[in-house]
């Protein structure tokens, strides 16, 4: 048999490799090779050098996921319009931003003791931006309004808003990020200033 093969720090993006993956009559792609490629070409994303961009960007032992880290300004920019102390406004952009805000991760995130934690809640739940209750694997409390997906494989579910943040493998496998957080901490805000707010869906 032929034996096809690849370095991905050759590939280039106009490289046709993913239509000789298609299309070559070689057994030894396997079953993997298209899983592969979609692995390279992720890497070598305009996404993924972002990221790459951002280390030694924080402090030292801080983390992107706090927005009060990653994004301070635009923290701040939240806490005004919503009228919520700056410990929920943090909390609030990680519900809408992150797929997997479980109460455990955010206070490692932000460094906070569970009464803190509590207390962010608490204020969100008052202001009427969240609803409590139970979801399947969910790991939190606390939930923005409206559908509740269903996570595929080891990726945990999230709420269906936040669907569009996040690309079809991240959403429903990986939960990972294509992109930088701050990108996507402030498209979840912008979102929320054009009126295209979390809530339950009328029946």
């Amino acid at each position: 048999l032929g034996v096809v093969a690849f370095r991905p720090a050759k590939v280039k993006p106009e490289d046709p490799i993913a239509r000789a993956i298609v299309t070559a009559p070689y057994h030894s792609w396997g079953m993997g090779s298209s899983m592969t490629w979609d692995a390279v070409t992720h890497i070598r994303s305009p996404g993924l050098r972002a990221i790459a961009d951002r280390i030694g960007k924080l402090e030292a032992g801080a983390y992107e996921a706090n927005p009060a880290a990653s994004v301070p300004d635009l923290v701040k920019k939240v806490a005004k319009a919503t009228k919520l102390s700056a410990e929920s406004a943090v909390h609030y952009l990680q519900l809408l931003a992150l797929p997997e805000p479980t109460s455990k991760s955010v206070q490692l995130w932000n460094g906070w003791k569970p009464a803190q934690y509590k207390k962010t809640c608490d204020e969100l739940l008052e202001k009427k931006l969240v609803v409590a209750g139970k979801r399947e694997r969910a790991g939190r409390e606390i939930f923005l309004p409206g559908a509740w997906e269903k996570g595929v494989n080891k990726g945990r579910p999230m709420e269906g808003w936040k669907k569009t943040l996040y690309p079809k493998s991240a959403a429903t496998v990986t939960a990972l990020p294509a992109r930088p957080l701050t990108e996507i901490f402030a498209e979840a805000w912008k979102r929320i200033e054009a009126g295209d707010i979390p809530k339950l869906e009328e029946v």
